[in-house]
Parts: structure tokens; C-alpha cells; sequence
């Protein structure tokens, strides 16, 4: 009898810690209710475009103003009602997860914070493709948003000649200058896989681009090329946006937060145009009117003041005159 209690006693006491063990791992499963965000954000370096040596278009990827950016969003989450799951997806080359899915905004900023300029070459589908395995694992009905930020340009990796774009795709005679491939080739992988990431959630996407405002007419094909991939990977028009400036990136992640989180603004603030100033000539000339015309004003004064004085002497001897006449 006291056997059977010590083996009974022995089962219990194995199968209390067989759950004791399994409390982290069903603490870590995916929750159906919370909003899981995945960020895709291209840390690759500065690209060139040029043509007989002048450079025309800069891919610049501006990894210090997507971190400010970024933190500024993780904030905008934290004092949003709800429970948001983030997670964070570089790529370069290769893509790699430096942050896998956590509720903790410290831990956001600090993945984000320790981001460093990667290789000059970028795959979007390597990003893209990482982002959706990872969406893969999460319950089906729960809510699941990727964004991507992308300069837009995508030269390495697996390609593709047959696909959304082909020879007739405005900049299509762009090719690496690694691979000799056609970069048209490269963004028909990004978008076959931005189709299969948008199964499973919606795909915003940030795109930062080189104003074409004085552009060469020689670069401004491969600008719109790129504008052009950004709104195709998209979910749609409405999951798009797009900066001609490194300090317009914080508004775009913070008009992404209001549309996710339901706080806050939702569109994108309107960018104040920098009118130019006057052309220092004309303030010259301005103010070398205006001295004259207070010189002038000064001299008039002045004629008028002595004018007046000899009217009075005038006025003062003729009085005298009458004076001596009525005698």
C-alpha cells in the first residue's frame, strides 16, 4: 500500500513539473487579441546612380532619422489603448530578425537604437520574405500589420524577368552594377512576395525618395521606377506614404500608428513649402530707396524750416515798414 502511494506521489509530483516547466512556453503563445506589428526597415548604405559620371540619384536609407522615428512610434503604442506586439526585421543583402515579438517599448527602442548602416547592396524580398514567416506563426483572426521602409530600391538576390514588371516598366534599363541584372527583374521578387506577406495582414509601406525638382531628366525614370515598386508593394493606395526628406519620416510613422491604433492623427501633416527669401539685391536696393527717401524727407524738412524763417523776417520787416508809415 505504501508503495502505491509513493509511486502515485512520484506521477503527481512529475507531472506538476512537467507544467511548471511548460508556464514560460504557454506564456509566450501568440494571443488572438493583441495587434502584431512587424517592422521591415532598410538599413543598407548610401547608393549612387550615375550617368558618365555625374551622379544623378542618391538611395539614402537615413538610419538616424528612421531610429528617432521609430522611437517616436513605439511611444505612440504605449500610450495607445490595447496590447501591441512588435517586432523588428532588417535587411541589407540578408535580412535578420533583431527583435522577435515583445510587448516592452524599452526593448523596441533598444533593438532600434543599436541599428547600424549594413552593406550598400538590398534585397526587399529577403525583408519581406523574413516578415512573413514570422506572420505565419501567429493566430489567424488576430490583427497584423507590416511596415516597410524602403528607399524603394531593391538590387541582389533572387530576381525574376517575368512578372508586374518587364522592359516596358518605366526605368527598366537600370542594371546592378554588381550583376549586370535589371533592377526591374529584382522588384518583380519584392512583389510576388509583398503578395504572398499581404495574405495575412495589411502591408504599409514608407518609401523615402530623392525629390525630382531639379533632377536630371536621365535620373528621373529610375525615381519614378521606384515610387512607382513602393506603391505596388502596398496593400494598397491608402498604405502608402511617401518622404522627400529625412525629417518627414517621424510624421509618416506617426500618421501609421493613428491609423493602427485608432489615436491620434491618421493623415500625414501638409509640408510647409520653404519659399525662397528675396534676392539680397533687391533688399539692397530697398533699403537704398528708403535711406534716400528719408535723406530727401530730412532735406525738405530742413528747406522748409529756413523757408519758413525767412517768411517771419519777410513778415517782421514789412511790419516794420507799416509801422513807420502810419507815423
Amino acid at each position: 500500500m505504501k508503495m502505491r502511494w509513493k509511486v502515485i506521489s512520484a506521477m503527481v509530483l512529475c507531472i506538476i513539473s512537467i507544467l511548471w516547466m511548460s508556464v514560460p512556453v504557454f506564456a509566450k503563445t501568440p494571443a488572438a487579441d493583441a495587434d502584431y506589428i512587424i517592422l521591415v526597415l532598410d538599413i543598407s548604405g548610401t547608393e549612387t546612380f550615375t550617368v558618365e559620371g555625374q551622379v544623378i540619384y542618391e538611395a539614402d536609407t537615413a538610419i538616424s532619422d528612421v531610429k528617432k522615428a521609430a522611437g517616436q512610434f513605439f511611444d505612440r503604442l504605449k500610450n495607445a489603448p490595447g496590447e501591441y506586439d512588435v517586432a523588428i526585421v532588417v535587411y541589407d543583402d540578408e535580412a535578420r530578425t533583431v527583435l522577435d515579438f515583445t510587448t516592452d517599448i524599452n526593448q523596441m527602442k533598444q533593438a532600434v537604437n543599436s541599428l547600424q548602416t549594413g552593406g550598400r547592396d538590398r534585397s526587399i524580398a529577403e525583408g519581406l520574405a523574413a516578415a512573413g514567416l514570422m506572420l505565419t506563426e501567429l493566430p489567424e483572426d488576430a490583427k497584423k500589420s507590416v511596415i516597410l521602409y524602403t528607399t524603394g530600391m531593391t538590387d541582389c538576390g533572387s530576381y525574376n524577368y517575368e512578372g508586374h514588371y518587364d522592359e516596358n516598366t518605366i526605368g527598366s534599363s537600370w542594371v546592378s552594377s554588381g550583376t549586370d541584372v535589371n533592377l526591374y527583374a529584382y522588384a518583380n521578387t519584392a512583389y510576388d512576395t509583398a503578395s504572398i506577406v499581404k495574405e495575412y495582414g495589411n502591408l504599409y509601406a514608407i518609401g523615402l525618395f530623392q525629390t525630382l525638382e531639379g533632377m536630371p531628366a536621365d535620373g528621373q525614370d529610375i525615381a519614378s521606377f521606384f515610387r512607382q515598386t513602393v506603391e505596388d508593394l502596398s496593400s494598397s493606395h491608402e498604405y502608402v506614404f511617401e518622404a522627400e526628406r529625412p525629417d518627414q519620416i517621424a510624421d509618416l510613422f506617426s500618421a501609421i500608428a493613428g491609423r493602427i491604433t485608432g489615436v491620434g492623427e491618421t493623415d500625414v501633416p501638409a509640408v510647409k513649402e520653404q519659399k525662397p527669401g528675396p534676392s539680397p539685391w533687391l533688399v539692397f536696393l530697398i533699403i537704398l530707396i528708403a535711406a534716400g527717401a528719408v535723406i530727401g524727407l530730412i532735406a525738405l524738412t530742413r528747406a522748409d524750416k529756413r523757408s519758413m524763417e525767412d517768411f517771419q523776417k519777410t513778415k517782421n520787416t514789412l511790419s516794420e515798414k507799416f509801422r513807420n508809415l502810419k507815423k
